[in-house]
């Protein structure tokens, strides 16, 4: 990229409590409405311009329940608002609140922004798969020419996504935000766990480019698979992009969709620090890649190596009643330790929790009155330990 047409702004962090609002442009896109006059909308920001550099596609709390993903979405764009127009190399869309539709599910007073209400369906699953059709309408269509070819495939993908209409609100709401990203270069899709150390989820073939950011973000897990099962919305742009590539080797094509599942921390890390944090994270990220102008930030050291998604292991709960959890979040476990104890008071029967293998302990359930078969947290393994549809529900 041509760092001369850019220029260099300062992008450090400012006080919370000083921060005056931001005016941002909008975008607002209706969705199928959920009951007469009850419409869900996405609201869509954009900074820069498309042509002239790389598109990033970012969004937040697509599991509704998830406001980390949210408030680090928001604070970005209110850093990118802040900066000169001429810093910024390329187009960056940020869909902060990724599901309206989900931010209206409550029932009993108890927020369920993870399924779907009408179907039970977990909102990151079960993208459209439009691969093949993509791989069909550029036969005979590409030349020799990199940037006209990735030009091309950009327009197919949105092509053929767009003559795609569901008319139901969920399927509808999951066509809109693939639509708003499968031409993008780069993808981060803001998630968090329950109580969580700062992790991420990629291909095996992405970990180099987003190890800069892994270690901007303090990411003390990588997990990677070629596909974790059931086309979540990360894979559904990434698959599509590496599928082309592999059917026309003959045909160079930048090499786009590079795209991860972010997970910042837990459901209860919302303090302001925690989104300034995330927010500079993927600032320093793009001033690395060129996306912004300015000074690359240095990397810190890394903090983990990546593991095999299919080495996580999902622990289970051997029993039901009340959890007490032994050891605390960042600990390197050994194969056959206790880490917990289920507490059956009425009984007075204990029964303890074991590690099925060696790694960190970097995710656990927010709950402590637990069934038998529950899922109660994650062991980063260096093995695979599964195999079929790896990720949880």
């Amino acid at each position: 990229m041509d760092a001369g047409r850019c220029a260099s702004p300062r992008i450090g962090p400012h006080p919370f409590a000083s921060r005056p609002e931001v005016r941002m442009p909008r975008e607002v896109i209706d969705l199928p409405p959920l009951a007469p006059g009850l419409v869900p909308r996405l609201s869509v920001l954009r900074f820069g311009e498309a042509d002239r550099g790389p598109k990033i596609y970012i969004q937040g709390a697509l599991h509704a329940d998830e406001a980390p993903g949210t408030l680090a979405a928001h604070r970005l764009a209110e850093r990118l608002a802040a900066l000169p127009g001429e810093a910024i190399c390329g187009e960056i869309v940020i869909v902060p609140v990724a599901n309206p539709i989900g931010l209206s599910q409550r029932v009993l007073g108890l927020h369920l922004g993870r399924y779907a209400l009408e179907d039970g369906r977990n909102f990151n699953r079960g993208y459209p798969d439009i691969a093949e059709a993509v791989i069909a309408r550029l036969e005979g269509r590409l030349g020799s020419h990199e940037a006209q070819n990735t030009a091309l495939l950009k327009a197919t993908l949105r092509s053929v996504l767009a003559a795609q209409a569901p008319a139901e609100p969920v399927p509808a709401l999951k066509h809109r935000l693939l639509l708003l990203a499968i031409d993008a270069d780069w993808v981060f899709d803001l998630h968090c766990d329950a109580e969580a150390l700062p992790h991420l989820y990629t291909q095996p073939g992405f970990v180099a480019e987003f190890a800069p950011f892994a270690r901007l973000m303090g990411a003390r897990a990588i997990l990677t698979a070629e596909a974790s099962g059931d086309h979540p919305f990360d894979e559904a742009i990434s698959v599509v992009w590496e599928r082309v590539r592999a059917a026309y080797t003959l045909h160079p094509l930048r090499r786009g969709g590079i795209a991860a599942t972010v997970e910042l921390r837990g459901q209860q890390d919302t303090e302001p620090q925690f989104a300034e944090r995330d927010a500079e994270a993927i600032l320093g990220f793009l001033t690395r890649i060129g996306v912004i102008a300015g000074e690359r930030p240095r990397l810190p050291e890394a903090a983990c190596e990546p593991t095999p998604l299919a080495g996580c292991s999902l622990i289970e709960a051997p029993a039901t009643g009340a959890l007490q959890w032994h050891v605390p979040l960042g600990t390197d476990l050994k194969q056959g330790e206790v880490i917990a104890g289920i507490i059956d008071a009425a009984s007075g029967q204990s029964t303890a929790v074991i590690a099925e293998c060696d790694g960190l302990f970097f995710a656990r359930s927010q709950l402590r009155q637990v069934f038998q078969g529950q899922k109660l947290g994650k062991i980063a393994g260096r093995e695979p330990l599964r195999s079929g549809p790896l990720l949880g529900p």
